[in-house]
């Protein structure tokens, strides 16, 4: 009999708002780079770096799956179009990044998560899909999670079917015994129909569907995905 076994979770506006820390991250970073690199400071005007981030996401195309490297190829290039020698861009990229993905990490769960978390922990494998940079190994949920798999690790993103796959030789079971949850209509909700496991589609705003497959189930808090599952999980008996 089919049963679900492992659960995955988007990370950004899924379990926290991306917005906070983000942002925090982006001025830490600034912050470092104003004191150590001062040459560049013009540049870190937010349209200006924009742009500058624009023509280097031009140059590496190949680099689209990969936030980090990314973003230490742009923080090397600020600094190598400022005047500073390649050792010193390429430490400073580092030391800059670093502090970057320290802030990044230090989310603010949504309130309705922790408690549903650690609720399903006892019951389910639980794994972390993410497009993103965010490493779930540095939240208040990291103990809770046995995997975590990010765009960068399988070159490639969401809704394309690599991370799930991931997900499912990670864990050794079928898709249909994995069930996804995410607030993307497309990465999300899309990516895991498409391969054969069930979803449950976030919808926070009550926004209306567009998503071209349809969820199993939908949720507007995680408060509700206990519910959602053994709807899913008693359908799943159903059919078998």
């Amino acid at each position: 009999m089919t049963a679900i076994k492992v659960i995955t979770f988007d990370l950004d506006d899924t379990l926290w708002d991306v917005g906070p820390p983000l942002v925090r991250a982006e001025k830490k970073q600034n912050d470092w780079l104003r004191i150590n690199r001062p040459k560049i400071t013009s540049i870190l005007d937010e349209q200006v770096m924009l742009d500058f981030k624009k023509n280097i996401w031009n140059i590496y195309p190949e680099l689209q799956h990969n936030v980090s490297q990314m973003r230490l190829k742009v923080l090397y290039q600020l600094q190598r179009d400022a005047g500073y020698n390649s050792k010193l861009a390429l430490a400073g990229g580092k030391k800059a990044f670093e502090i970057f993905i320290k802030e990044r990490c230090s989310v603010e769960l949504y309130p309705d998560v922790l408690e549903t978390i650690r609720a399903l922990h006892k019951d389910f494998i639980l794994g972390a899909l993410t497009n993103g940079n965010a490493d779930i190994f540095l939240t208040p949920v990291a103990k809770y999670f046995s995997f975590a798999y990010r765009a960068e690790d399988v070159g490639a993103s969401k809704p394309s079917p690599e991370l799930f796959e991931a997900a499912r030789a990670h864990t050794n079971v079928t898709f249909e015994e994995i069930v996804h949850i995410g607030d993307d209509p497309t990465g999300d909700i899309v990516g895991a129909k498409q391969v054969g496991a069930k979803a449950i589609w976030l919808n926070r705003n009550g926004k209306p569907w567009k998503g071209r497959l349809t969820p199993d189930e939908e949720i507007h808090s995680f408060y509700e995905l206990t519910g959602a599952l053994s709807k899913i999980s008693r359908s799943l008996k159903k059919s078998t």
